[in-house]
């Protein structure tokens, strides 16, 4: 765990998973670890990986990321998209409870 806190050594998802689990942290703190491992390893964060990399929704996650990156879209409007997905998120549930 040392060579982890001291950058010495990077930590694998079932590590993650088991720091996750063990610290019982919240949806955010989950995504925050994610985040800080995957920014030491100059990677993506490791509870991403295998959701860019499906192959199904791959080529449409890589698409919008060098569609942004083509438009230097903004933080405001990266928000907006986020808004949007929440929302259809949101629908999606209501269509399922009814």
């Amino acid at each position: 765990m040392s060579d982890i806190e001291n950058n010495r050594r990077y930590p694998i998802k079932s590590k993650i998973n088991l720091l996750i689990e063990i610290l019982e942290l919240s949806p955010k703190e989950q995504d925050l670890l994610s985040d800080l491992a995957g920014k030491a390893r100059n990677e993506v964060p490791p509870d991403l990986l295998e959701y860019i990399m499906d192959w199904e929704v791959s080529p449409y996650v890589r698409a919008s990321l060098r569609k942004a990156k083509q438009n230097a879209m903004s933080v405001k409007e990266w928000k907006r998209i986020i808004e949007e997905i929440d929302k259809i998120r949101y629908q999606k549930f209501e269509r399922e409870e009814s």
